[in-house]
């Protein structure tokens, strides 16, 4: 049997180099070289930080991530808030009901 290969959860393309752990939470994830010498993260961890704290309210390091990793997935810091806005809206439903 062919083993299979490990492919990076950020860009979706390279092979990882292995599974590490991310800057946005107590989570790993497969990491391509690339990605990780850039300190990219894959971008639902990054929605996933977003339902967790909003982004005014996160500490300068935090922000800086968030807006690195944005730039990489040529998202807008308000597309990222609407996105965030929404899953929590969709949470508060499923909770709700």
């Amino acid at each position: 049997m062919e083993k299979s290969k490990l492919i990076c959860e950020c860009c979706n393309e390279n092979e990882a180099i292995g599974v590490f752990s991310s800057q946005c939470g107590p989570i790993s994830h497969a990491y391509c070289k690339d990605c990780a010498d850039a300190g990219y993260e894959p971008y639902g961890s990054i929605v996933a930080l977003g339902l967790c704290v909003e982004f005014e309210d996160m500490n300068e390091d935090s922000q800086k991530m968030i807006l690195h990793n944005l730039k990489f997935y040529k998202k807008t810091l308000d597309e990222f808030k609407e996105i965030a806005r929404v899953a929590n809206a969709e949470y508060n439903i499923y909770v709700e009901s």
